[in-house]
């Protein structure tokens, strides 16, 4: 058994009157102080906390048991309701009874789109120069424009209004 260095302080210095001193405990690794090691019986529990690896005896509840209740139907089924009304629809067709109420016509995105698109094009060429040649005011005129040396027409200056006066720098 090894006991550990040796310690000369454990006599005193004076000859005379030797004091002994306590022997200090063996030295042990701190690895080996501490509580024994417990083997793990769950591979997975070793990747948990050790907060979490406690047993939850306070937490579990046992399974609470719901009686089974009757089902209540609140109504019948209506599929005999509208075979009825179907041949109700029959009768009157044959008598000339079902005018027109009962066509009904649906409303296509694509056309909700188109004159929406309309609108705003007749909205937008009202006071333009474009909107005036349109309506046959006026005859479509040549816009010319110049720079660096060159000349160009520019269709897009057709689309602002004749009366609006800006500076282009």
């Amino acid at each position: 058994m090894f006991m550990g260095p040796f310690i000369s302080g454990s006599v005193a210095a004076n000859p005379v009157n030797p004091v002994v001193r306590p022997t200090p405990p063996p030295f042990l690794p701190h690895v080996m102080m501490r509580p024994g090691f417990v083997p793990q019986t769950n591979l997975s529990m070793r990747f948990i906390p050790p907060q979490l690896r406690l047993p939850l005896v306070g937490f579990i509840r046992p399974p609470v048991h719901i009686p089974p209740q009757p089902s209540v139907l609140e109504s019948g089924p209506s599929l005999y309701e509208d075979a009825m009304r179907k041949d109700d629809n029959r009768d009157k067709e044959k008598n000339g009874e079902a005018g027109t109420s009962s066509l009904k016509t649906q409303v296509l995105t694509s056309d909700i789109e188109a004159i929406a698109q309309k609108i705003h094009s007749e909205s937008t060429h009202r006071s333009t120069y474009i909107g005036q040649v349109m309506r046959g005011e006026k005859k479509m005129k040549r816009f010319l424009r110049c720079g660096g040396g060159q000349v160009w027409e520019d269709k897009s200056l057709a689309e602002w209004d004749p009366n609006d006066f800006r500076i282009f720098c």
